[in-house]
């Protein structure tokens, strides 16, 4: 007696569901084929063959659209994993140490959603904990500092903020390029393609956007204010953004930090809102900035060979004029001098191939705006120590026996002043805390100062 295979009522689910032809003809009819079915990759030779064979013999035609196929999730070292072998950490001690949305994230953007096999280990959390959702909330909570700091609140309704600075055109155009290549990747149910983008978005933002603008959310109201206006729109504007694109993939810390910077017109979560559409790129900006941080990454591998520390002034950089472009806007040279910490920038002629090239020779006049630079970045950990706010300024003593060192504290005291909010610098008086630069010792001590 022959008898059909086990697999051929799972086949029929899409009828059966309906009880189709008998009723929900035309509910039926709507929802057939599926847009897309999600199984494991063993599935190939039973549930997704039989509704195939069923659907074809019936309709002429495939019971589904797409499929989301996973493959299997083994242990580090490639073996299954096993309850003898206890070669996986359980879920819930996962869930209590890295969170759903880790776990879910890491396995969004691993070959597993391919229908290819991945090795797990709570290595591969930590690192998406730290390197996403580290560096994600570590922007978020940049924002709410410097807003509660300044007393900025958002705007009632999301709209995309004008573009004056090159870094918000930048970060604007990096963001809706990220909207355009999720949107495509995930309409066709690629997912890892859809997922990782916004993990380069995220590092983007806090890494290059955020560094570089720092300074623009440390000025004092009423100095240049609008553009401190505008690189809070921005950042806004991108994080809440970024919230969105993330929700399908990390709902609960992208929704956590939308319903924090969310305005009093916006919906009240992030999976109430629809997905963002892009507002279009300035594909000149994108490029000219890929070039720039093609070359500072050059010019930096340049400086670590040569042994020189980034926080080392030089006197300059010469480009070929292949990789420099004599029409860039001023701020795409200011960034390259900013960030290879260079006076100047000379242009060459010598090919067709990018060429960096970082003078390296250290004058005197360089070498003592060097220590200046050391000073103020140990004055900034002593702020930092001490349980000062950002904005909190100080009384600074600084005092050292060694003549160069005296002599650097002496030409840059202004620069120290401005960059530690100094009010006064002190070169004598008693001191608490001793470091140690290029050999010799710098004696430090502040207190925070109510005057203005």
């Amino acid at each position: 007696e022959e008898v059909f295979d086990v697999w051929f009522e799972s086949g029929a689910a899409p009828y059966a569901s309906y009880h189709y032809p008998f009723e929900n003809q035309q509910e039926f009819e709507h929802a057939f084929p599926a847009d897309f079915i999600a199984e494991g990759i063993d599935q190939t030779r039973g549930w997704f063959y039989t509704l195939h064979v069923e659907a074809s013999s019936l309709f002429d035609e495939p019971a589904f659209r797409n499929a989301v196929v996973s493959g299997w999730v083994v242990a580090a070292d490639g073996q299954k994993l096993s309850k003898k072998l206890k070669n996986y950490t359980p879920v819930d001690e996962v869930f209590d140490h890295y969170g759903a949305d880790t776990l879910r994230y890491f396995m969004a953007t691993s070959p597993v959603v391919n229908g290819e096999d991945v090795r797990f280990s709570t290595d591969y959390l930590r690192d998406v904990q730290r390197n996403v959702f580290g560096t994600l909330w570590n922007t978020r909570k940049f924002l709410q500092m410097y807003a509660d700091v300044d007393g900025w609140a958002p705007p009632t309704e999301l709209q995309e903020p004008t573009q004056e600075n090159l870094l918000d055109a930048w970060i604007l155009s990096r963001l809706n390029q990220v909207i355009e290549e999720v949107t495509e990747y995930a309409d066709n149910y690629q997912i890892q393609k859809a997922v990782i983008p916004i993990t380069d978005l995220i590092d983007d933002l806090s890494n290059w956007y955020v560094r570089r603008s720092r300074r623009r959310f440390w000025r004092a109201g009423g100095e240049d204010d609008a553009d401190k206006q505008a690189a809070y729109q921005t950042l806004h504007y991108v994080l809440v953004r970024t919230c969105q694109l993330m929700a399908p993939w990390a709902p609960f810390m992208s929704d956590y930090i939308y319903r924090e910077f969310r305005g009093n017109d916006m919906p009240a979560s992030v999976h109430l809102t629809d997905w963002p559409e892009s507002k279009g790129k300035d594909k000149q900006v994108l490029q000219d900035m890929a070039t720039t941080r093609k070359i500072l990454s050059t010019g930096l591998d340049q400086r670590a060979q040569a042994g020189v520390k980034v926080r080392q002034p030089l006197a300059k950089v010469t480009l070929d004029k292949h990789a420099g472009n004599s029409d860039w806007p001023s701020a795409f040279e200011d960034i390259v001098r900013e960030e290879l910490n260079v006076k100047d920038i000379d242009y060459t002629k010598k090919g067709k191939e990018i060429r960096v090239d970082v003078d390296t020779e250290i004058t005197p006049q360089l070498k003592r705006e060097g220590l200046a630079r050391d000073v103020i970045r140990q004055v900034q950990q002593l702020r930092k120590q001490s349980g000062l706010e950002v904005d909190d300024r100080i009384q600074l003593w600084l005092t050292t026996e060694d003549a160069e060192l005296q002599q650097a504290i002496g030409e840059h005291a202004d620069t120290i002043r401005n960059e530690t909010l100094a009010n006064q610098l002190h070169t004598e008086g008693e001191t608490r805390h001793t470091v140690d630069l290029e050999g010799a010792q710098l004696h430090m001590a502040l207190q925070k100062d109510s005057t203005t």
